[in-house]
């Protein structure tokens, strides 16, 4: 993944990914990150920001590449936190969370 985005932009979509997963169980969060997982992280453009991803588990809803990423990323510090999705954001995701919890 050679394409790169801006951190605001980064920080404010773990924020929504966080907001979106607030209400849901482990289960459905898992799902959603799995089902991005397999959309080939690799050829998610996130400098694109064009809602052109559809998951199945989030219907009638389209998403960016970014979008995808950064709920895959708060969904696996969700669920998963003992694996690394392999994207050097955690101070992104600090932010997030200190955003998230003061709203």
């Amino acid at each position: 993944m050679s394409q790169k985005a801006d951190r605001s932009d980064i920080v404010m979509n773990m924020v929504d990914a966080l907001k979106r997963f607030e209400s849901m169980s482990y289960v459905e969060v898992f799902q959603i990150v799995g089902e991005i997982s397999i959309l080939n992280v690799q050829e998610l453009d996130i400098s694109d920001t064009k809602k052109r991803y559809s998951l199945s588990f989030l219907p009638g809803e389209k998403f960016s590449g970014l979008q995808c990423l950064c709920m895959m990323y708060v969904g696996f510090k969700k669920t998963r936190p003992d694996i690394s999705p392999k994207m050097d954001w955690e101070s992104e995701y600090k932010e997030a969370i200190d955003i998230y919890n003061s709203g």
